[in-house]
């Protein structure tokens, strides 16, 4: 037997659309469906067990395709070669891929600045690519400038230290 109330108050009126009026469905059976806190609460702990999560970026297929792009970069292939190096020691340290693009992109961008391979680099190249990059960049972009530059050398001819 199904039951409906009447909404004939003034009362009733506001609360049904608002969404509060409990009884405005038509209950049918003796076992009502479950409440909405049950399906809730079983939604966000469903939600909480899943161990995969969803990459929106697509954060997988950005990194090998710049990856990709260093592997078919026009610079020298010892260069090449302490680009990948740097990335794998990253990717085992478990840093971001975000960070790794970003670190990719930074250096593909130095190679085009200086001409020479990183490893025939020295201190006044360098400190030049830093003063050129004072213009164009904001100070929060040179301090990772910096950042990278200094971890780059640091890891690949530094022994890590």
């Amino acid at each position: 037997m199904a039951r409906k109330v009447m909404q004939s108050s003034r009362w009733v009126r506001r609360l049904d659309w608002l969404g509060y009026l409990p009884y405005t469905q038509v209950v049918g059976g003796s076992s009502p469906p479950a409440p909405i806190q049950y399906t809730i609460r079983k939604t966000i702990y469903s939600m909480m067990n899943q161990p995969e999560y969803r990459d929106l970026y697509k954060r997988d297929i950005r990194l090998g395709y710049w990856i990709d792009r260093v592997k078919h970069e026009a610079i020298p292939d010892s260069d090449k070669q302490d680009i990948l190096k740097f990335v794998e020691f990253m990717q085992r340290e478990e840093k971001s891929k975000l960070w790794i693009i970003r670190c990719i992109t930074l250096l593909l961008n130095i190679k085009q600045y200086i001409r020479k391979e990183f490893r025939a680099c020295t201190r006044k190249d360098i400190e030049g690519y830093i003063t050129y990059t004072l213009k164009d960049y904001s100070p929060s972009t040179h301090k990772k400038i910096r950042q990278v530059l200094k971890y780059f050398f640091k890891v690949l001819y530094g022994n890590n230290e």
